[in-house]
């Protein structure tokens, strides 16, 4: 179990460790290595279904719903908006504490835990404070977080940048 929450796949062909770490999941979730055991199951997730081109695999259905992951199938309409298809936003996780970030802290600490450039459009204030609860979030959960009323992402290059989007004429 341990190999498998630093390495995010089980010792050898050991299935038994995954279905352990989601029974465990599942019955604790205030769990003292539940945020260790979300990223195993996520960096697993990802090497069975994306690297290695499993269509399916015993623990696949299990863990998607635990996680909260779509369908592969859906993943390109589940992203929706101007981002369209990025499996990295999806797979790639961002552990932050719980207190007080500005914008530009925020986005920052999500750049280098995920390798995804995040910047903000320079209209929008980066010194701002934002009270952040902390926790495991996906890239998209925690992008989603970050834009508010009147702002969206778009890609910039490899990454992607907080933009104003203008109001809709009716």
């Amino acid at each position: 179990m341990l190999y498998f929450l630093q390495f995010g796949r089980p010792l050898r062909s050991d299935r038994q460790t995954v279905k352990r770490a989601v029974e465990i999941l599942r019955e604790h979730e205030e769990h003292a290595y539940y945020d260790d055991l979300v990223w195993a199951l996520r960096a697993y997730y990802q090497n069975q279904v994306l690297h290695q081109g499993a269509k399916q695999f015993p623990e696949r259905g299990s863990i998607r719903k635990l996680l909260a992951f779509p369908l592969m199938e859906n993943f390109f309409s589940a992203t929706g908006g101007s981002i369209g298809y990025d499996r990295r936003l999806w797979f790639r996780q961002v552990v932050l504490e719980a207190g007080s970030f500005t914008l530009d802290e925020l986005l920052q600490r999500a750049t280098r835990q995920t390798g995804v450039v995040l910047s903000r459009d320079r209209s929008i204030s980066g010194d701002s404070r934002i009270d952040y609860p902390g926790g495991v979030l996906s890239l998209r959960q925690f992008m989603r977080q970050l834009s508010e009323v009147g702002t969206g992402w778009v890609r910039h290059g490899d990454g992607y940048r907080l933009v104003v989007v203008p109001a809709r004429k009716k």
